[in-house]
């Protein structure tokens, strides 16, 4: 009788056993299918020498009941006012615990810097958006797994600003010659 029930037990664990390892692969496609990009902060955002400056901070939830852990996220900006596309890039990835949240810090240098007149031009309008697109993807299986994100910002402060800057600096550049004639003529 003793051992009957041994066995019953060792066999009974067994497929418990078994009915988790079973379990575990629908349980982590179901979290990485629900992982979503909750929020995108941006920190800085400015123009300088080498362009545009975006930096901040990537917000990640995952409702799942097992851990996730994405790949890569590729990304796209677009300059939706004249559907250019200013750059691209990726981020490596990132481990997101079951039931909880994780933030991926990215920074971008973009090397766009309009000139005057197509600054001036973009401001014209009401809203200059930047759209940043792509993909999170994560392995899992030997399959890869994608899902798209969209995100739209309004630069166009940002880009007032660097008009700003730029008249300044011409107008700057434009004493000192001046200045420097002034200088040769007597």
């Amino acid at each position: 009788m003793k051992k009957s029930v041994k066995m019953f037990v060792i066999a009974l664990v067994s497929l418990v056993f078994l009915g988790l390892i079973s379990l575990y692969p629908i349980l982590y496609l179901t979290a990485l299918n629900n992982v979503a990009i909750e929020n995108a902060i941006i920190s800085k955002l400015g123009f300088g020498q080498e362009g545009l400056t975006l930096e901040g901070t990537l917000e990640f939830s995952n409702p799942g009941l097992v851990d996730v852990m994405l790949d890569k996220i590729e990304y796209q900006f677009i300059l939706n006012n004249t559907k250019e596309q200013l750059g691209s890039g990726e981020i490596q990835g990132i481990f997101i615990p079951a039931k909880g949240n994780a933030e991926l810090p990215f920074k971008k240098v973009i090397e766009w810097k309009p000139g005057i007149d197509d600054a001036v031009e973009l401001l014209k309008a009401k809203k200059v958006i930047l759209t940043i697109q792509g993909t999170v993807s994560a392995k899992f299986l030997g399959k890869i797994f994608t899902s798209p994100f969209v995100m739209h910002l309004d630069v166009k402060a940002h880009l007032q600003h660097y008009v700003q800057q730029q008249m300044e600096e011409l107008g700057q550049g434009l004493q000192q010659g001046l200045e420097g004639l002034r200088g040769l003529l007597g």
